[in-house]
């Protein structure tokens, strides 16, 4: 029986009915539990929603798919993130943390000042926030946010559990809104809004923002509101969303220099007028030990904490091979230097065009260079290139973005045994044939398949 879509089948219908399959394969996650510990139906559910996904766009992308709205969108993209709702953390323990940090802010004392094991609560939360001896990673904008979280969460019941319902209603509206800008840029752009289901639909990142409610949600909402201020000529250009989300997720400030070459020097000193309000934001950093104690959290997780990490795993090989010690602080190293030249050729590489388009690019080149080459590389932080995809799908890379969000999910069973333990096998397959996409994309500058052609 021939199941592949007939000819007279609409783009846009066949679109919709992907995006109703997808809802209906990633609904029962919530109700699996521990998804570490159901890993197999975990990788099932979600594997088969990507592929759906991406065999449903490889044909619903003809004639720029149809007649799909923006509405019929953002309905999907709702259905299937109020959908991760029940959804409790199991693959991160983060949201913990975020908990954590808000209550501790909420009784007046200073996440930067204390880590978990210096205060005297020892209660159910305290058993299940991860690093319980290290002071915050996470920027004084968020500190405010899970505080908020917490603060409403009291108003309902007692239990921190009321919280993190708070904050995931936060991340949806967030990434909702993200994804709501989005469209809003692909038409003004006069690109086929279908593009944006490359993201609004991604089980990685439904799973992994609405469900597991990471802070990365706000990183994407800083990603479309700074290109949405460029693309709508506000004043500040949107700079002010870099200030701000960097407040939050660290990440968008990476983003920053590229103003210096996409603005006119007049209109740029007018978008740093505008962002300076953000720089507030950042007041509790005044404070020495705050200053002193974030930092050395952010060197321990960039030089100490290895996971998924890719290129950095080749690197150190190479190194404990030739007996060069420490393989670690020397990969590290070198990664380091590459990732800060990069940067800068991607910050002041002239160029002529300006466009919104163009500044796209240039961010999903940071962003690449800015997740692939440390030595921790969680799988989360891949959505914020697949939102970028959609505006930059004909310039590359593509593939290799899309390669890491469909093997993302096998991460995880790193943590299915007694004790972590990364497969070699599946980091030499997910990093070297994400290396061979990216250079074959830049290598071949290949057009869009004859199918992809209405993108």
């Amino acid at each position: 029986m021939n199941h592949l879509p007939s000819p007279s089948t609409p783009p846009s219908r066949l679109l919709l009915l992907v995006g109703g399959i997808i809802v209906l394969l990633l609904a029962p996650l919530p109700f699996l539990g521990d998804l570490r510990a159901a890993f197999s139906a975990y990788l099932l559910l979600t594997v088969a929603a990507t592929l759906l996904l991406g065999v449903g766009c490889w044909f619903g992308f003809r004639n720029g798919g149809g007649q799909l709205r923006a509405r019929h969108i953002l309905l999907v993209a709702g259905l299937l993130r109020l959908a991760m709702l029940p959804m409790m953390p199991s693959l991160s323990d983060d949201p913990y943390r975020y908990l954590w940090d808000g209550r501790l802010l909420l009784h007046g004392q200073n996440p930067y000042h204390l880590t978990p094991a210096e205060t005297t609560v020892r209660d159910d939360l305290f058993q299940l926030q991860g690093y319980p001896t290290t002071h915050t990673i996470y920027p004084p904008g968020a500190q405010l946010l899970f505080a908020g979280a917490v603060a409403v969460g009291k108003l309902f019941g007692g239990g921190w559990q009321w919280g993190y319902f708070v904050w995931k209603l936060m991340v949806i509206a967030a990434e909702l809104l993200a994804i709501f800008l989005l469209l809003r840029l692909l038409q003004s752009q006069g690109l086929p809004v279908a593009r944006g289901v490359l993201y609004a639909w991604h089980p990685l990142v439904v799973v992994e923002l609405a469900g597991q409610a990471h802070t990365d949600a706000f990183w994407v909402l800083a990603i479309a509101a700074m290109l949405w201020g460029f693309a709508s000529g506000s004043r500040g250009k949107g700079l002010p969303a870099a200030v701000v989300g960097g407040a939050v997720r660290v990440f968008p400030f990476v983003a920053l220099p590229l103003w210096w070459r996409f603005l006119p020097r007049r209109e740029l000193l007018v978008a740093l007028a505008w962002s300076a309000g953000g720089l507030l934001l950042l007041a509790p950093f005044l404070d020495p030990v705050a200053a002193g104690n974030y930092l050395e959290v952010m060197l321990r997780f960039t030089n100490y904490y290895e996971f998924n990490g890719g290129f950095y795993y080749g690197a150190k090989w190479l190194l404990d091979a030739f007996q060069l010690q420490p393989s670690n602080q020397i990969a590290g190293g070198i990664l380091l230097a590459i990732q800060l030249v990069a940067f800068l050729c991607i910050w002041f590489w002239p160029t002529a065009d300006r466009s919104v388009r163009s500044l796209a690019w240039r961010m999903l080149l940071l962003l690449t260079f800015q997740i692939v080459l440390p030595a921790k590389v969680h799988v989360w932080y891949f959505v914020a290139p697949l939102f970028l995809l959609p505006l930059t799908w004909d310039r590359g890379l593509r593939w290799g973005w899309w390669w890491l969000a469909l093997v993302a999910p096998f991460t995880y069973v790193a943590y299915t045994g007694p004790s972590v333990l990364e497969p070699s096998w599946l980091l030499a397959l997910e990093w070297s044939v994400f290396g061979m996409l990216a250079v074959a994309e830049y290598a071949w500058k290949e057009e869009a398949q004859p199918t992809m052609a209405g993108l």
